[in-house]
């Protein structure tokens, strides 16, 4: 059953607000990603430890976007697991150039 639910913000307003953001949040060092979440209809900010996020709330400030569009996570940095040179199949072509 698929049920449609008003969103208090529309699609660009979140797009808008997450390109803000990427120019402020990001020259914090514990925040891991950014995401426009449609689900939640809110703007989704990884960072490394929820303590940092009173710091990374006034980066969000300066960027004028409200305090309720903003949701936060706790997720680490990204770990790289493999790379193109890595344990490949030799019949598949075009990994590495």
């Amino acid at each position: 059953m698929i049920r449609f639910v008003k969103g208090r913000y529309d699609w660009s307003q979140l797009l808008a607000w997450k390109a803000q953001l990427r120019r402020t949040v990001f020259s914090d060092p514990s925040v891991t990603f950014l995401d426009a979440d449609e689900g939640s209809n809110r703007i989704t900010i990884g960072i490394v430890d929820l303590n940092d996020e009173t710091r990374v709330r006034t980066l969000a400030l300066l960027a004028s976007v409200p305090p309720e569009a903003i949701a936060f996570v706790e997720r680490g940095r990204p770990q790289l697991l493999q790379n193109l040179r890595q344990n490949y199949s030799p019949r598949i072509g075009g990994l590495g150039i």
